[in-house]
């Protein structure tokens, strides 16, 4: 499905690789996305520097400065919800993972990758960076109060009531595990039961496309898991 010009991103594509930079950039511009292209990660730290993206694509194996080191110097610029960063790669150890999203991956894809698959992530994850002021089921997003392992917190308000909440959202790059959701729902559905001063009252346990959330009671000292 394309996407419409309100919705579409501008797209970052980092790979040594002539063919596979090509044949990504051809399925992503098919989408309906701005793309542009990086041979190497420090081609690829001159333009995020220089220019503005949605998102970036970025290979892990590469000569000289490797995907992971790239990534590293991205986050210190950019923080995973301003500038979203999606692994694509042909390594899928368990270890590569883990390091990818210690280091602040918002996803990893292993490649090849279907063209669907790769819209929905790209999808949710600039949906995500567009959050403020944007709806997320029935709560309007208006400020990121923090952000931890298992989630984002918002400041956001009931789009009918004007009541304001707190509203957590699963990492997208979890969302593929089951037994992430599992949690991450099995946790709120563990605190809706428990009533005591020192615990906050969660009000719905909620889904928007591909992205979990839980909104709650709104404290102003809240703590992230």
């Amino acid at each position: 499905m394309m996407k419409t010009e309100e919705e579409a991103g501008r797209i970052l594509i980092v790979d040594d690789s002539e063919q596979h930079r090509s044949a990504i950039a051809g399925e992503v511009s098919k989408l309906g996305y701005d793309v542009e292209v990086a041979p190497s990660g420090a081609r690829a730290l001159q333009l995020v520097n220089t220019e503005e993206y949605d998102l970036v694509l970025l290979d892990v194996v590469m000569p000289g400065l490797d995907g992971f080191g790239t990534l590293r110097q991205i986050r210190t610029k950019f923080k995973q919800q301003e500038l979203p960063v999606i692994m694509l790669t042909a390594r899928g150890a368990a270890d590569d993972v883990i390091q990818a999203l210690r280091l602040g991956a918002n996803d990893y894809a292993v490649k090849p990758i279907l063209t669907d698959e790769l819209q929905s992530r790209m999808s949710n994850h600039i949906k995500l960076k567009k959050t403020l002021n944007q709806r997320l089921g029935v709560y309007i997003l208006r400020e990121k109060l923090g952000e931890g392992a298992m989630g984002v917190v918002y400041r956001a308000e009931h789009n009918e009531t004007g009541a304001e909440v707190a509203v957590k959202v699963l990492p997208r790059a979890l969302t593929h595990q089951k037994s992430t959701i599992h949690r991450f729902r099995q946790e709120a559905f563990l605190t809706s039961r428990v009533r005591h001063p020192n615990v906050v009252e969660l009000y719905e346990i909620g889904k928007d496309d591909e992205i979990f959330f839980i909104a709650m009671e709104l404290l102003i000292n809240l703590v992230m898991n």
